[in-house]
């Protein structure tokens, strides 16, 4: 209404013109539906008191086009002289919406090299982002200038992702704090965060960018708003309220002069042209779409009461649909799925189709054929050899070597790699936490603590894992029972015993290191929340951790004060296995042979792995320890 009232304005003016787009002619009663393309001008033109004979052409020189389009929209019976008004369009139907935005980056990707200019027309925002992507594949500059949603500028995303961060992490409190310290005044106190650099905004942004000024000022007036009205946010409600905010906020960049792709939107494309016009989403309910239609008043009330006929937004987009097709080089673009439905082309090709257009289809093979070509990448076959990488001289820790011992390929993966398996974020704590948690109370426990403060230690540490009420937690608090008066005696015995200790052996030029669970003169500890390593294990020099640790103590590998009882170290191991707690101690001279197996263990697999350059293989093993990289060494693959 407010552009027709300004017309109108003009149009009264000693000099005063009114351009009409399109070339209205045709029967008065067809303008009067409301989907008829020229419906919005008749009705202009009925307003001012002119009528349709009135109107001077503007001559554009050959016209056929036009002409053709108006027998094709109206319901005319006499068909103009010229039936390849509509050869230079060429349709392309894909079979997918993804394919469709591939074949409009193939169709720019031609024109640049021919050094055309293009002008892609996106009836939505989701097929603007899809033909962007495709566009930055092909390394193809283009012109969004039709505006983003702000949720999707960088600085929006931030702001959202915040948020979002402070309501995962269960942060209320943070957010109640900090909006309370800024008198409730949501935009001061986002502000203030940007400003001090305190948070680390993720995505990054720069506080300056000059884009991001509608989206502040947004945010400013529904901050005053809610502020003026005494209402109080709780987290939830401000992500809410700024969810909504940034929605209805559209970013639109500055026209620029450089790109000779440009991407818009229909209302955006009146008054454009280009050498090559690409119409994209020509699917029913999307170009063209329908307008809002209100559920609770009959349409006749609708009508009287002055409100657009839902239809009036099929006529505005099928006028920029032939405006459109009047172009040098037209190219309609369709796909056949979207949204995982079939869909139903546009009306304004069915009417083409309908009445006779003798538009292009051999483009579609070709333009087609090239993305299938491009996408259809030819497999190589997967190499399942062993790896063999170049000797390595760094430091091994000797819980690596147990995985060089029993699955070469974990150790290629933990040692050379340096790679680490992520946990999985839905997977609860489990063993390993359990070991851990009892393995740091240790750590910090003193010779006069008594079982009972232990046990409170373990469970406040449980607590903040698990949480009181879980069922796990009782069962943990079921084991800490059992093994707190053996770790409360066990470190009451020896007070002199050092914990977590670093220490280092040389072996084979390499250096081994450990990181002992506790060392005193004369003996080496290792906790064991499992089981400990059988005898057979240890006489075999398969599981060389502790023995390794006792040669270093007898070689003065730890950094701690030691006699002659060093040279003849005993080892043991506390084993807090549930239901099965207890000490087993290997006296001196059972440690000697449990110290030279694992040497002559460890000598022959470095020898081999590190002299003989072996592969790495993959080794089938029943204990779940070394089975962790079996995915990665694709085990299955070749089963």
């Amino acid at each position: 209404p407010a552009t027709a009232d300004l017309m109108a304005t003009v149009a009264t003016l000693p000099f005063g013109r009114i351009i009409l787009s399109g070339k209205i002619s045709g029967r008065v009663q067809d303008f009067e539906l409301p989907t008829n393309p020229y419906y919005s001008e008749y009705k202009f033109l009925s307003r001012i008191g002119c009528d349709i004979n009135d109107i001077i052409p503007i001559d554009v020189g050959n016209s056929n086009t036009i002409d053709f389009m108006n027998y094709a929209f109206g319901n005319e019976t006499e068909k103009p002289a010229n039936n390849n008004a509509v050869s230079h369009c060429h349709l392309i139907e894909c079979e997918h919406e993804s394919m469709e935005a591939f074949a409009v980056a193939e169709i720019v990707s031609r024109a640049i090299k021919n050094k055309k200019s293009v002008l892609v027309i996106t009836p939505d925002s989701a097929g603007n982002q899809r033909i962007s992507s495709a566009l930055a594949m092909c390394n193809i500059s283009a012109d969004f200038s039709s505006g983003r949603p702000a949720t999707m500028h960088i600085v929006g995303r931030a702001i959202l992702n915040l948020f979002d961060d402070w309501i995962e992490h269960n942060k209320t409190k943070n957010f109640d704090d900090l909006y309370k310290s800024y008198k409730y005044d949501l935009f001061e106190m986002l502000v203030s965060l940007v400003c001090s650099k305190e948070i680390l905004w993720t995505p990054e942004f720069n506080p300056l960018d000059e884009q991001a000024l509608p989206i502040w000022n947004a945010i400013k007036d529904m901050s005053d708003a809610i502020l003026n009205n005494g209402i109080l946010l709780t987290l939830s409600d401000a992500r809410a309220f700024i969810a909504d905010t940034l929605s209805s906020v559209v970013i639109r960049p500055a026209l620029s002069t450089d790109t000779k792709v440009c991407v818009l939107g229909t209302i955006e494309s009146r008054m454009q042209t280009a050498d090559i016009v690409i119409l994209t989403g020509l699917n029913e309910d999307m170009f063209p779409s329908r307008g809002y239609q209100n559920a609770w008043l009959p349409r006749k009330i609708s009508e009287q009461l002055g409100l657009p006929s839902p239809d009036r937004k099929v006529s505005l987009m099928s006028l920029d649909f032939m405006n459109l097709s009047c172009s040098n080089e037209v190219y309609w673009l369709r796909s056949k799925i979207s949204g995982g439905v079939q869909t139903t082309e546009s009306r304004f090709i069915s009417r083409i189709v309908a009445r006779g257009g003798n538009y292009d289809l051999t483009a579609q093979a070709g333009i087609l054929s090239t993305i299938h070509a491009r996408n259809n990448i030819p497999l190589n076959p997967l190499n399942y050899d062993a790896p063999t990488p170049p000797t390595d001289w760094s430091d091994i820790y000797v819980t690596e070597l147990e995985y060089l011992i029993h699955n070469p390929y974990a150790f290629y993966v933990r040692h050379i790699l340096r790679l680490k398996k992520q946990d999985d974020y839905w997977v609860g704590p489990d063993a390993r936490a359990f070991g851990n948690l009892i393995h740091d109370v240790i750590e910090h426990a003193r010779p006069d603590d008594s079982p009972n403060i232990l046990v409170a230690r373990m469970d406040s540490a449980a607590r903040e894992k698990l949480g009181s009420n879980g069922v796990l937690f009782h069962f943990w608090h079921k084991r800490f029972m059992e093994i707190a008066p053996v770790i409360a005696n066990e470190i009451s015995s020896r007070p002199d015993a050092y914990a977590e200790i670093p220490g280092h052996v040389k072996l084979e030029n390499h250096i081994i290191r450990a990181r002992a669970d506790r060392v005193c003169d004369g003996i080496v500890i290792d906790i064991k929340t499992g089981a400990a390593p059988t005898l057979q294990q240890l006489q075999n020099g398969t599981m060389p951790q502790l023995p390794l640790e006792a040669l270093m103590l007898q070689s003065g590998g730890f950094a701690i004060p030691t006699t002659t009882r060093s040279k003849t170290p005993v080892m043991m191991f506390l084993q807090l296995r549930n239901n099965d707690v207890r000490q087993i101690v290997y006296d001196s001279e059972t440690t000697s042979q449990m110290i030279h197996a694992a040497v002559d263990k460890a000598k022959e697999v470095l020898n081999i792995f590190y002299a003989g350059g072996a592969p790495y293989e993959n080794r089938p093993n029943a204990d779940k320890k070394y089975r962790t990289f079996d995915d990665l060494a694709r085990t299955q693959d070749n089963s």
